[in-house]
Order: C-alpha cells, then structure tokens, then sequence
C-alpha cells in the first residue's frame, strides 16, 4: 500500500465544506422558516403595499339646517391632488408644477410632507383644483406615477343668512392634529376652524371609508381589489339642526349693515339663539375651497377685524341696561323695597365727589320709576349699600362675569368685578368704596358681551331661569338614522321671581313711557331698557335690551353699536325692525319699506329713525 499524504488533506477539506453548506443551508432554511410562519402577517401588509392601495374614501360634511328646515349649509364636490410618496418620480416636478400652474419649490415641499406622514398612503397635496386641470393630469397620467386625484367636498351656502360667525369656516388639519388623530385626519383634510364647524367637527366630519386597488408598478390605480369586498364604505357628517331663524337671522345681518358691533337674539324659555349677528364680517364663499393665502392675509390685517366675533368676544361696559340687574341686587338684599322712594337732586354727592345725573333732577323717586327714567342718581345711591361681592355672585347667575357655555368655541369671560378682583388689581389698601359708585350705571370696571347682555335679559324676561344660550337643537346621527336631542342646562338664580316683576315693570314703563317709546308695538307689549356706554377713546357705544311680549316673553335681543352714540338712537332701531320681523313677518317688513322708501331687505342696510328715536333724551 502506498502512502498517499494529500489523501487525508482532501477528505478533511470535504468535510469543512460538507459542514460548511450544512450550516448555510441551515441559517437559509431557519430565517426562511422564521420569515413564513413569524414574520408572515408584516411581509404581506409590505408585500400588500406595493400592489394594492389603500384609498381613503371622504365623507360628506354634515348640512346645517336653520329651526324651521330651511337649508343653510350643504357641500359640494372638487377635486384634490393625492401623491403617493413611494411611487413618486421626482424628475417630473416641472410638468406637475406646469399643469397646476405653481411653483416647484412648493410642490416639492408638500411632496417631502406627505413623505414624512407616510410613503405609502395617498396624502392630498393640492386642494380644489379645477377641472381643466384634472383633465390635463389625466392626460399625462401615465408619465405621473404615484399622482392620482380624490372627490373632496367644500362649502356652500345656499341661503339668505351669511352667518359668518355662527357656521365659521374651515382649514386644513396642522401637523399636530394629525399627529393626535391619526385614524381621522391625514395631510391635506379639512376641519372646523371656527364657529359650528369647529365645535362640532366630530359629527360634522363623519367617519373615512377606504377603497383597496390593485396598482401596477408605476403606482397608478388599475383596478379594484377582490372586486371591492374588502371596501370599507364612508359615513356621510351628522346633520345639525339650529336654532337659528333663517329669515330674522339675515335680516339683522342687513340692519347691522354698515355698523360695528353685535345684536343677538334669544329665545327666554329655553335659550335658543334665534340670531346672532357680528358686523363687520366676511363671506365665507371666499373661505369654503382653496384658501387663498393673500385674501386670508388681507382679513387678518383688516383695521375692522371681521373675523372677530363682537357678540361673543367682546367686554363693553353695558352702561345703562345694567342699571335693572342692580336694582335687582338691592331688592333681593333688602336695601330697598318697591315703594322705598330715594332722593334725585341732580348730583349725587360721594366723599369730595359729585356724580351727575344726566336726567336731570327727577325728585324722590321708587324702583320702577327709576328704570323708566334711568336715573343715574338712584342707582348710584344703591351702588354704595350693595356689598360687591354679592354684586359679582348674582351677575355670575345671570349669565355675566363668566363664558355663556355657549357652542362655539369663540367666546371671553365678561367681568363682574369682586373684592378679590380689585385686591389684585389695586392692592388691598389701594382702592375704596367710590370705586364701586360708577358700577351702578354699567360704567367702570364691568364688562359684558352683546351675547352674555341678551342672556341676561333673557333671565329676566322668563322671571329668572337661566338657560345656556344654543345654536343646535338637534343632531340627526347618520349611522344610526335617528335624532338626537340637545339636553340644555338651566338654572333657576336666587333672586325671588316677585322682584324679578318689580323689575320687568320698570322695564315695561322704559318702553311705555320712557326713553324707549319709540320701541313700542301696536298689539305686542315690549319692555326694554336703553344704554349709553361712556368710551374713553371714541364716541359712546349704544346700546338697547328688550323682550315681548310682556306677559309671556318669546323673544329677548341684546344690541350693540360701537361708537354710535345714544342707544335709543342707534341700538334701539335695530331691536325695534328685529321684534317687528319676528312678530309680523317678512311681508309686513316688505310694506313697511315700500310706504317708508326704503329697502333694507334688498340689502342697504338703512334703519329709518322715527320723530322719538332722534329725540336727545336720557338713557
């Protein structure tokens, strides 16, 4: 036998490979075996996502209806651009930019966004793009991978009510929303951005569907999944069914033309807000598709702030309409009784001070009579009997010093002001009782909104419930086809319901025989008050508060001209046409116009004045 020595160097390297395929073999056969039976479910959604598509699917934005079914928002379809990131080619942004006539540099941005929330899914990257321009998108579709359009739906109003501040317009989600709703919102929707819309985005938005589509390998839907079994259909908004009344809604609308301020109107048995106005405002047809950025810069520039809701944000001092509520403090505290009579001699006189009365000297004189003739020194007396703190706890039952709970998100505390309150602003030692003197008329540091005044009268006007003022009474809930019913809290306030009528009398002689004679109606009894708002840096605000009729009240308004003088001149006439539209009717309006020469329901806004509005008489 012959020794052969390379025989045991080839077996040993036989072997080395032999072991070497086995463990290869073995490491491909495990991570094979790990990625079918562990890894199986994440390898198909990948898998999935390469050809099959998940389209979401937009629901239609609920409607608003006004109190009587009348239809004052509804939607309508446009068109958006979707880009799936993953399939996108870059190397056609300049024919994308051509075709939607924008800048590259913008469309790149949008682009590296929808990247970021996800390369798979379709992210809107331009809203409301006309037809003309989908068509030529289509026409280049095959050269456009990962591009695709959606049916998206946008605003319309199809009714005489503007409602700017009530409807409020919409916006696209930030990058914060949809980091928190992810499920709801993706780059490129829409949501609430103020007013109705905002407050109830959640049923107004309704809930995504998704479409699956089968894509080829430039991206481009080719056809559906399994024949759309596996669709998940949209669900259309809830529709909302307001308060609001179509017809006085936008007939204040056109009697606050021209003017700045707010006028609301109430609903005393329950607080339905049958209108609430804020002038100046804007058109929300500008607002309902694509912003557009320099009108948008435009309106938060304008001097006169329309988007600033004035019936729910502003804190005017209320001037004389506030004079009834103390009168009320001081018959629930036992300072006075109906018949107490407190002496008028033209000045009252406080410490060094004297403080006048604008109506003259009007002798010893009850409650009632004071309301009627508004008499600054009467109320300024009470002023330095009622303890404030009990002051601020009754205005905050009426409905001042604090938000209404109205909803819509826009609204600001009023200022009812306490011990605690000139504590912080003055210091313990740094103010005294003549700080109060001034909040008998409505003046000083007190501050309501036309909203938070027209809840207050409201209260007064059903003998003391506070209602939470409304704009919804009802959701219709698509997927279940049924209503809902808004519950409204209410309270009934402290002050005893006899005291509340001496009052409501006073009011009743404001109108009868007062300064507010000219508010009057022929068959309806109307109890009002007028107020005139000293401005330290203008012309006086008006204002005036009614309701009626007297007996069994169905309608309480608020009004509110900034810088417009008396309010018998300026608020009064517009409260005054309001109660005769919601008593009488459009027709009656229609006459009235047509045999005084005017024509505010075609839109000039004019409020004629009667012989007793332009009368320079007390508030």
């Amino acid at each position: 036998m012959i020794y052969n020595p390379n025989r045991f160097g080839n077996l040993f390297r036989l072997q080395v490979f032999t072991w070497a395929g086995l463990l290869i073999f073995g490491v491909l056969a495990g991570r094979l075996f790990y990625l079918q039976i562990f890894k199986s479910d994440s390898l198909l959604a990948e898998s999935r996502k390469n050809a099959i598509r998940d389209v979401p699917v937009i629901p239609i934005r609920g409607n608003m209806f006004d109190r009587n079914g009348i239809l004052l928002v509804d939607s309508y379809p446009y068109y958006s651009l979707t880009v799936t990131p993953k399939d996108y080619r870059s190397g056609t942004d300049s024919l994308i930019s051509e075709l939607l006539d924008t800048d590259t540099l913008t469309l790149q941005k949008k682009i590296r966004e929808a990247r970021r929330y996800s390369p798979f899914v379709p992210s809107v990257i331009f809203r409301d793009i006309s037809f003309a321009q989908m068509v030529s998108l289509e026409e280049f579709g095959w050269k456009l991978s990962g591009i695709n359009y959606r049916v998206d739906t946008k605003r319309n109003y199809p009714a005489q009510t503007r409602g700017s501040h009530i409807f409020g317009y919409l916006s696209e989600v930030t990058q914060k929303m949809i980091e928190k709703q992810p499920d709801e919102y993706s780059p490129g929707d829409i949501t609430g951005g103020s007013g109705l819309e905002k407050f109830y985005e959640s049923p107004l938005r309704g809930v995504k569907g998704h479409e699956f589509w089968l894509v080829n390998a430039t991206g481009q839907l080719v056809g559906s999944w399994e024949d759309g079994g596996n669709n998940i259909p949209a669900v259309n908004g809830d529709d909302l069914y307001l308060t609001i009344d179509d017809g006085l809604q936008s007939y204040a609308e056109l009697l606050m033309e021209g003017k700045t301020g707010g006028a609301v109107a109430i609903d005393p048995r329950n607080g339905e807000i049958l209108a609430l106005v804020s002038k100046p405002d804007f058109n929300l047809n500008q607002l309902s598709g694509l912003k557009n950025s320099t009108l948008w810069r435009d309106m938060v520039n304008d001097p006169s702030k329309p988007l600033f809701n004035r019936a729910t944000l502003t804190r005017y001092p209320p001037g004389s309409t506030f004079k009834p509520f103390v009168g009320a403090v001081a018959l629930q505290e036992g300072i006075i009784t109906e018949d107490t009579k407190l002496v008028c001699r033209g000045v009252f006189t406080f410490g060094n001070r004297g403080f006048k009365c604008h109506g003259g000297v009007h002798g010893p004189i009850d409650i009632r009579t004071a309301i009627q003739k508004s008499c600054n020194s009467f109320f300024y007396q009470l002023m330095t009997k009622i303890p404030l703190d009990k002051l601020h706890a009754y205005g905050l039952e009426f409905g001042m010093g604090q938000g209404t709970g109205v909803d819509i998100f826009e609204q600001r505390n009023g200022l009812i002001p306490s011990t605690e309150y000139y504590d912080r602003v003055y210091g313990k030692r740094g103010w005294t009782k003549g700080f109060l003197i001034s909040l008998g008329i409505g003046q000083g540091e007190v501050g309501v909104s036309p909203i938070q005044s027209a809840a207050y009268v409201a209260t007064v006007a059903n003998g003391g419930t506070h209602y939470k003022p409304h704009f919804v009474r009802k959701i219709f809930r698509k997927q279940t086809g049924s209503f809902e019913e808004i519950k409204v809290p209410s309270q009934k306030v402290t002050i005893s319901s006899e005291n509340i009528k001496i009052i409501r009398e006073g009011m009743r002689k404001v109108v009868e025989a007062g300064t507010a004679v000219s508010a009057g109606l022929p068959d309806v009894q109307v109890a009002g008050k007028t107020g005139t708002a000293q401005n330290p840096h203008g012309k006086d605000h008006a204002w005036f508060i009614c309701f009626a009729p007297f007996d069994n009240p169905e309608i309480a308004i608020s009004v509110m001209v900034e810088n417009a003088g008396f309010g018998a001149v300026a608020a009064l006439p517009v409260a005054r046409q309001m109660l005769k539209y919601h008593f009488y009717g459009k027709n009656f309006i229609l006459a009235e116009e047509k045999k005084l020469g005017i024509a505010v329901l075609s839109g000039s806004g004019e409020v004629i004045l009667s012989k007793t509005d332009s009368l320079r008489i007390a508030d």
